[in-house]
Parts: C-alpha cells; sequence; structure tokens
C-alpha cells in the first residue's frame, strides 16, 4: 500500500497495518465511546473502498438501536439462563435492558460490502464480545453464535 495514513472525515486517523494487510484507527463518538475500525482493502483500492465503508458506518449508526435489538431477542434468554448472576441480576432482564447494555466497540469493513460489528457485553457473557455480520446495502443482519 502507498498510502500509509489517512485523515478520514467520518473515522478520523487510519493508519496502514502491512503485517496485518488492513486500515486501522479509532474512530470518537459523543461522550467518552471509542471504535475500533478496521477496514480490509484486500486487493481493492482503498481510495474505492473508504466511500463504501462511510456509507456503512453511517447505515451502521443509524441503526444501532435495530441492530442491538436484533442481539437482543436471540441472546437474552440465553444470557437469563446460562449467565444471569443472581446478585447483580436477581430477576431476568429484559430484551430492552438487555440492549440498553451492549455498546458498539468495533466496526471492521470488506470490499465484498460486508461488516462485521462487535459489541461490548458489559459483563454480561464473562466479557464476550457479541458479533454481528450485516451488509448495510441490503439490510442483512445476523447475530454470530
Amino acid at each position: 500500500m502507498s498510502i500509509t495514513e489517512i485523515d478520514d472525515p467520518l473515522f478520523g486517523r487510519l493508519v496502514w497495518y502491512p503485517r496485518d494487510r488492513f486500515y486501522g484507527g479509532k474512530m470518537l463518538l459523543g461522550g467518552d465511546q471509542e471504535i475500533l475500525v478496521s477496514i480490509d482493502p484486500e486487493e481493492s483500492s482503498i481510495d474505492e473502498l473508504l466511500p463504501q465503508a462511510r456509507r456503512a458506518m453511517t447505515w451502521v449508526l443509524q441503526n444501532d438501536e435495530r441492530i442491538r435489538q436484533l442481539a437482543a431477542e436471540q441472546l437474552t434468554e440465553n444470557y437469563n439462563r446460562y449467565c444471569r448472576d443472581e446478585e447483580e441480576d436477581p430477576e431476568p432482564i429484559s430484551p430492552a435492558e438487555f440492549a440498553r447494555r451492549i455498546q458498539l466497540k468495533t466496526f471492521w469493513f470488506y470490499p465484498d460490502g460486508l461488516a462485521r460489528l462487535g459489541y461490548d457485553d458489559s459483563d454480561m457473557f464473562g466479557g464476550h464480545t457479541i458479533y454481528i455480520k450485516c451488509n448495510p446495502d441490503s439490510g442483512w443482519m445476523e447475530v454470530e453464535k
């Protein structure tokens, strides 16, 4: 890659990591929320890929509540049944509470238009990340299990 650093209007500073072959950086949102960004150009030009990645991230931010609800619909029962600490959560939590607790932490974007999102689980699953794959162009989403 000839471009080793990019100052992007949405993502902020992106740096090329030659060993792992991706651009990465930290995107700052309101408050103290920080999202780790990775853009994997594979054989594509980063100049061609960045506009697609920006559109995808904009879609993710606009649909964050919907994405968190999808995760909650699929994972709240598992949390309540297998992982709930009864001292912290004496009663089972609702999907709305589950969705409220998780927070976007990572965004990977690939040339095929797919994004992989990582949500912090607020220690509901022992600090594991909740991963969701999506195609922002079509609106398709899938919680990785």
